[in-house]
């Protein structure tokens, strides 16, 4: 995974994140590093708590991402900050909030809204396609929202990640969903085909697409028929 490291006083640096040499040009020295790589060896964070700095991590990784970051920050040097974008991010202190104001609540629902009219890359593939895939069957809820969405179909999503609510889910019981907002999650799950057919190998495209093809026949109710 290549990128380029700008700093703030000019010129960039070459980082490839398969290759920890490239990183220290690039990072040591730098008091805060922002990135939206959703990288899952975490190589620039890792580097960060061994070296030193803080880094904020916008993208959406797996829950068992940052427990394996956690388990080496013990003599850690710098800091790292997981998921800090707006879902997860926002969504977290939102839920914080809501649970320090209802200490007796015992499960706690997230309705994330999306659209497919919306513009996203091999990135955002990936990850829709874990959250889709996570489990073989997906619960599905009538939720009533704010408008313009009204009173909606939701689908449960990521939800081996919890919401990615972290330690403060603990005892509680954590149901994700997703909402499109076309109504229609069959052309979610076209344009998640379309965009991994996109960046697959060929040797695997068959098999892959194969897997994927059998998602909506598992999931899709009558609101997309």
């Amino acid at each position: 995974m290549h990128f380029w490291v700008t700093p703030h006083r000019g010129g960039g640096h070459h980082v490839d994140l398969t290759d920890p040499a490239t990183l220290a040009p690039a990072l040591d020295g730098v008091d805060l590093v922002i990135t939206t790589v959703p990288d899952p060896t975490l190589a620039a964070e890792r580097h960060v708590l061994k070296r030193g700095g803080v880094l904020l991590n916008l993208s959406a990784g797996p829950a068992a991402a940052l427990r394996s970051l956690r388990r080496e920050a013990g003599q850690a040097k710098g800091t790292v900050v997981m998921n800090a974008g707006i879902a997860p991010g926002v969504t977290n202190l939102l839920a914080a909030q809501l649970l320090e104001e209802n200490p007796g609540a015992d499960e706690v629902e997230l309705v994330f809204t999306v659209t497919t009219k919306g513009t996203g890359g091999a990135a955002s593939a990936d990850f829709a396609h874990r959250g889709f895939t996570a489990r073989g069957h997906h619960r599905v809820k009538q939720v009533t929202l704010p408008e313009p969405f009204g009173s909606r179909r939701v689908l449960g999503f990521a939800e081996p990640d919890g919401g990615w609510l972290g330690s403060m889910a603990d005892g509680l019981t954590v149901s994700p969903y997703i909402c499109l907002a076309e109504r229609s999650l069959g052309a979610m799950m076209r344009a998640l085909a379309q965009a991994r057919k996109a960046r697959l190998r060929p040797r695997n495209r068959l098999r892959e697409l194969s897997r994927i093809s059998r998602v909506p026949r598992g999931i899709i109710d009558e609101d997309d028929k």
